[in-house]
Formats: C-alpha cells, sequence, structure tokens
C-alpha cells in the first residue's frame, strides 16, 4: 500500500467518507524452484521437460515467447524448446524440449533471459537474483543414462597366478562408481571350485570379503581377501553385483555386469592359482611340472609326484585298467611256451609287469589276471586285483 487518502462528499447536506488505497508491485518476479534441480545429476530416461516455479503470477504472453530460452548440451549442440505450458494456480511454468524426444546423456545448460519474462504488473524477471529486473537464470544439469561396466580385473579373467599376493584382487570400472558402493563388501563374492574345477558339484567354499578401497582417481577398488593370506591352489570365480547392494555409478545406474548393453547383470570373471609347479591339468594336486604322472584319471589317489598306488596292468599309470592298456598287452601277447617280448614294441619292461605266473610268455594265464584287473576308462583299478 504506497498511499491512502479521505475524500468528503456531500449530496444533500449528507457526508459521506471514501478511503482509496493504491497498491504499486514494483518488485521484480523471481524463479524460485526447478525440476530438475540445478546441478543435478539424472539417469532419467524419458527427460524431456523442465519445470520452473516462479515467485509471481507471471504474464502468460510473455511466457509463451520461446526466444526468452536457451538450452545447449555440451556447451555448443543447441536444444529445441518446442513448447511452454503454464498453470497460474501454481505459478509453474513447463518447457517441452526436443519434440517431447528424450534427452540424451550429456551436460546441459538451460538461460532464461528475464527481460523478456514479465510478471502480470509488467516487471520484468529478476533472473540472476540481485534484486533488478532483467538478468539471466541459468540452470545446470547432467543426464547420464549409460551403466558403468568393469573393464578389467587383476588378476586377469581366465588367467593364472601365483599365490603370491593373490589375496589382493583389484577391479577396474569405466566410469566413476558410487564409492559407498564400491567400498561395500557385499559388492563381491570370492569362491573356490574345491579342486575340481567346477561350480556345480556341491564342494565350492566363500572366501572371506575382508576390505574394498576405492580410488576415485583410477576408478578401480581393491579387494582384500582370505584373511590377508594367500589363496590355495584352486580355480576361483568373482562375482561383482550389481545394483543395491552391488555397484552404481553416481547417477544411479545398476552395472552392466553381462555386457548387454542395460542396467543391470552380475559380472562374474574366473581365474586360477597354480603353484610353483604350474598349472594342474589332471586335478590329482600336483602341477604338471612336477606331475610324473601327468593323466591320472579324476579320483585317483597320487603321491608326491602325481602317481597313483602301482596297479600291475596299469601300464600308462594313470590310475585305470583299460582299453590303452590292453592295447600294451596286445603288443606284448606271445601265447603259450613262446619267450618275449616278441617284438620292439614291447619293451623288456611292459613284458615283465603283464608275465604274472613268471613263465617268460603272456599266455591265456596272464590274460586272466588282466581281466580281474580290467576296470574301464577312468574308473580307479583296484590295487590288489593280481594278487
Amino acid at each position: 500500500v504506497i498511499g491512502a487518502f479521505n475524500a468528503n462528499c456531500a449530496y444533500d447536506e449528507t457526508a459521506v467518507d471514501l478511503t482509496f488505497q493504491v497498491i504499486v508491485d514494483n518488485t521484480p518476479p523471481a524463479i524460485s524452484s526447478t525440476v530438475p534441480a540445478n546441478n543435478s545429476l539424472l539417469n532419467t530416461p524419458s527427460l524431456s521437460t523442465i519445470m520452473l516455479a516462479f515467485s509471481e503470477t507471471m504474464d502468460t504472453s510473455s511466457l509463451a515467447n520461446l526466444a526468452a530460452y536457451h538450452v545447449v548440451r555440451n556447451g555448443s549442440v543447441a536444444v529445441l524448446v518446442s513448447g511452454t505450458s503454464y498453470d497460474p494456480a501454481t505459478r509453474s511454468l513447463r518447457l517441452e524440449l526436443n519434440q517431447g524426444q528424450p534427452l540424451v546423456d550429456g551436460n546441459y545448460l538451460v538461460t532464461v533471459y528475464g527481460d523478456l519474462l514479465l510478471d502480470v504488473a509488467g516487471n520484468a524477471l529478476d533472473g540472476n537474483g540481485d534484486g533488478q529486473p532483467g538478468g539471466q537464470f541459468g540452470l545446470s544439469f547432467v543426464v547420464d543414462t549409460t551403466p558403468p561396466h568393469v573393464t578389467q580385473i587383476d588378476p586377469a579373467a581366465g588367467s593364472t597366478t601365483l599365490p603370491e599376493g593373490s589375496w589382493i584382487i583389484e577391479v577396474f570400472f569405466d566410469s566413476t562408481v558410487a564409492p559407498a558402493n564400491a567400498q561395500a563388501t557385499t559388492s563381491y563374492r570370492l569362491i573356490g571350485s574345491g579342486g575340481d574345477n567346477s561350480f556345480a558339484s556341491g564342494n565350492e567354499f566363500d572366501v572371506a570379503i575382508n576390505m574394498a578401497d576405492y580410488d576415485l582417481q583410477t576408478r578401480s577398488v581393491l579387494v582384500l581377501v582370505n584373511d590377508g593370506f594367500d589363496l590355495p591352489i584352486d580355480l576361483y570365480k568373482l562375482t561383482v553385483r550389481s545394483g543395491s547392494p552391488g555397484i552404481l555409478d553416481l547417477a544411479g545406474n545398476a552395472l552392466d555386469g553381462d555386457g548387454d548393453g542395460l542396467a543391470g547383470g552380475d559380472y562374474v570373471a574366473q581365474f586360477r592359482v597354480i603353484g610353483p609347479c604350474g598349472q594342474d591339468s589332471d586335478l590329482d594336486g600336483v602341477g604338471d611340472l612336477c606331475d610324473l604322472c601327468p593323466n591320472t584319471i579324476v579320483g585317483a589317489a597320487v603321491d608326491a609326484d602325481g602317481c597313483p598306488a602301482p596297479i600291475r596292468y596299469d601300464i600308462d599309470r594313470d590310475g585305470d585298467v583299460d582299453g590303452t592298456d590292453f592295447l600294451e598287452f596286445q603288443l606284448c601277447e606271445t601265447g603259450p611256451g613262446i619267450e618275449g617280448p616278441p617284438n620292439p614294441d614291447c619293451t623288456a619292461a611292459v613284458f615283465s609287469v603283464l608275465d604274472v605266473d613268471g613263465d617268460h610268455d603272456i599266455d591265456q594265464v596272464d590274460f586272466g589276471f588282466f581281466q580281474r584287473c580290467l576296470s574301464g576308462a577312468n574308473n580307479p583299478a583296484d590295487p590288489h586285483c593280481a594278487d
């Protein structure tokens, strides 16, 4: 209220007092809030509008002037402001961008030119907050709908590594992830196969995840496992979990662990810890470089050299008596009363093993013992079968 005055009017000698109030509005309107908020990071895949709320009721015709708004992506790519819609009841303006098509990922800057927007009293918008009409209002936000990925791990997926230092696993991401999630031990799981190279046989074991330390600069996390002790020789499977609990980026996008281009799906990789004797191909607990019997069948008990207990007709020392051993028998077979070895392919050592009765021939008697020991491929033979 700028002023008031009284007026006395007389009619038929009757006095009437009238009071007039004059209201003057010279306060410029301001933008009180926005959606999205300034400096926000969004993973909204369908964002195509911006909401501006004003401190006063605005002039609708000025709000419809599309020249009052300017939107750019990544500093230089113009984004079309394709329409406006104003609600006087809430004093809010809806800006439609890009003909309603979702905004692509990028850094956005919205500029509102205050001298082009008026309230109902004709005051121009105070865009820069200095209390005066005019000035530009700026709104910045980032759209990020791209999920993060694991780029590599150390030890590398599919690799072999020695036990020394195997209690430290490093996971690298292609974008910044939420530190709280990256440092949560529940975001990771490490299991060992139990010695059989299978993760479906029921003898697997979980390895303790003790700590995870995330480095923002390298976008990598050090995962400390097994209470700081080197991992036992075995095949291991590492899972980096997606989502919550699990890995999210700063915009809230869940890890694309399975590489299908969509948020979600755990990252899974295997690596093998080997001893100084190298990889254990026959899974007998003795690495190939130290294994004197490198083809032992699975399940056969072996000695420190990787060899099963001696079985008379197990010529190839793999723990079973099968068709391979029978081929050796045929090479040395002579028939009754014919001394051997019969040919150079039958060594004296093998001939001696097959000649159970010690009569210097390989005949039906020896074959009878062989049949008693025959176990079939991959079936452990009885060490006492020829006793």
